[in-house]
């Protein structure tokens, strides 16, 4: 049960991870498109027709890209988790004076040393787990499923993109849009910050106004190149 509940910890940790990520790219870059667009006095017309394109395109390259570096890193692992696999049984000798080095390093030594290791030597099991987590770094509880790194990223920059666009679905004055706009995708980004902490241990405070104080120099960069960029080509 231990070691089931690890398991789902560290794959539900590796997934959110890509669903903040997902929503604080979807909504940087959302703000971004509608910041530039409206500084350059486009329609709103031209803002929704833009930013559905940037969203599904934004989603499926996020989704894409995380779901190849995702396979690319479980492959890599599972490569070196084989390896280690075989030289517990093909090369039990190396393998026994890596474990006495490891263990003489956390400050065993003599006699004690010697009876820690032959334990664990002992089940092959707890042997090549060991070695894993102790030579390699990480086990297969750290393994996970490409698909649904993918699948969750789609969905949080799709979604997340969503939140900034909504109030051009409810008017076209741009004097009501875009502020409410900005604000609708800074408060989301506010609300993530704060709510990560409960995975992360950080101050909610002080990540949420991390998370905002980026999304606002992203907007407002974007805004004055939407503002100066046409200049160049009147």
């Amino acid at each position: 049960m231990k070691q089931e509940a690890a398991r789902n910890h560290n794959s539900s940790g590796m997934l959110i991870r890509d669903a903040i990520f997902g929503v604080n790219d979807g909504v940087v870059s959302m703000l971004a498109l509608i910041a530039g667009l409206s500084a350059a006095l486009m329609t709103t017309k031209v803002i929704l027709i833009s930013a559905f394109a940037e969203a599904f395109a934004g989603a499926l390259s996020m989704a894409v890209g995380t779901y190849i570096s995702t396979k690319s890193q479980m492959e890599f692992l599972q490569h070196e988790l084989r390896n280690e696999s075989r030289s517990v049984v093909q090369r039990p000798r190396l393998e026994r004076k890596h474990l006495l080095e490891i263990y003489r390093k956390k400050g065993f030594q003599g006699k004690e040393l010697e009876r820690i290791v032959d334990k664990i030597m002992s089940n092959p099991k707890v042997w090549k787990d060991v070695m894993q987590r102790e030579e390699l770094g990480f086990s297969p509880t750290f393994l996970q499923n490409p698909i649904h790194s993918g699948l969750v990223m789609f969905v949080s920059f799709l979604v997340a993109s969503m939140v900034p666009l909504l109030p051009y679905f409810f008017t076209s004055v741009h004097a009501f849009t875009f502020p409410i706009s900005v604000f609708n995708g800074l408060l989301l980004l506010l609300i993530v910050g704060v709510a990560k902490t409960h995975f992360t241990g950080r101050h909610p405070l002080r990540s949420g106004i991390e998370m905002v104080v980026i999304g606002s120099i992203t907007t407002a960069l974007a805004y004055g190149i939407g503002i100066y960029l046409p200049l160049f080509f009147s």
